[in-house]
């Protein structure tokens, strides 16, 4: 495939990057594969965001991690003198003081959804999520920056968190109140879909068999308002960001490979074959 055969999206994407000063990424054909998957499923409208965070789909260096459709969405990686970008994703870890971790926040344009969709791919430590003494990590959080516990009219964060301080089982969680329960992802890679409609919340993942599983949980906080998002940790209700260990730390130690959200519900298994098939290849998945 030559440059100009590119979709035109990708190609909007590989301008932006290009007037910031970033090469084209080496890989932008899979990129590419994607975002046509993404059309052929009839779902690219509904796709809000995206944060590719393989070095070959991105920046791969210095701090901002560029969003594929806007880049008033790019993410700052807080403290990047200890983050790495690799083939695999950007390798971050969490502190036990919160300005030396290595989570990544932004801003969105602000909106408000009764129906969302979130997929998060990520790799855990081997060890699990280490130094984390009582603590639930977030890999992702969709917040309104404000108003973490939806304190303002509508929920206030919809999140991909971890039950427990091992990084083994991860949930969705809806304001910190909605929470399904733990289910069991594979033990290093993990794919991992948080959903919300007005009645529930729903988390789907691939267990250690690489069977499909999923956790239902009902909502009791109506729809999601946001316009910040936090990878690696989460938001306090006066608009702070933290990703730290310790007690109660919320901060991730592990690989951020993929993340994107959409305004309807995306089917599981479509998606993970998409992904497996395009910006998923050469790194060894294991479902």
């Amino acid at each position: 495939m030559r440059f100009y055969q590119l979709d035109n999206n990708t190609k909007k994407y590989i301008k932006r990057l290009n007037y910031n000063g970033i090469k084209t990424p080496t890989d932008i054909y899979s990129v590419d594969q994607f975002i046509r998957g993404l059309k052929d499923l009839g779902i690219y409208g509904n796709m809000l965001e995206a944060w590719f965070f393989r070095k070959n789909h991105n920046a791969g260096s210095n701090n901002i991690v560029y969003a594929f459709r806007d880049n008033f969405n790019n993410g700052t990686i807080n403290n990047i003198s200890t983050a790495s970008w690799n083939d695999r994703g950007l390798v971050c870890t969490a502190n036990a003081t919160d300005s030396l971790s290595n989570y990544i926040n932004g801003n969105l344009r602000s909106n408000s959804l009764q129906t969302v969709s979130m997929f998060s791919i990520f790799m855990s430590t081997p060890a699990g999520m280490e130094n984390f003494t009582n603590g639930y990590p977030y890999v992702y959080s969709l917040t309104n920056k404000t108003s973490y516990y939806g304190l303002n009219a509508g929920g206030g964060s919809l999140s991909t968190a971890s039950f427990g301080t091992n990084g083994a089982s991860w949930g969705s969680s809806l304001d910190n109140i909605s929470n399904t329960s733990s289910i069991q992802g594979n033990t290093l890679f993990k794919i991992v879909k948080g959903s919300m409609s007005l009645s529930s919340i729903v988390v789907e993942s691939r267990n250690a068999s690489a069977t499909l599983t999923s956790s239902t949980a009902t909502n009791t906080r109506g729809s999601i308002k946001y316009d910040f998002f936090v990878f690696g940790g989460r938001t306090d209700n006066n608009g702070n960001t933290y990703g730290s260990t310790g007690n109660f730390g919320v901060g991730f130690n592990g690989t951020h490979i993929f993340h994107c959200f959409f305004d309807i519900d995306v089917n599981f298994v479509s998606f993970e074959s998409l992904f497996k098939s395009t910006i998923g290849k050469g790194i060894d998945l294991p479902w």
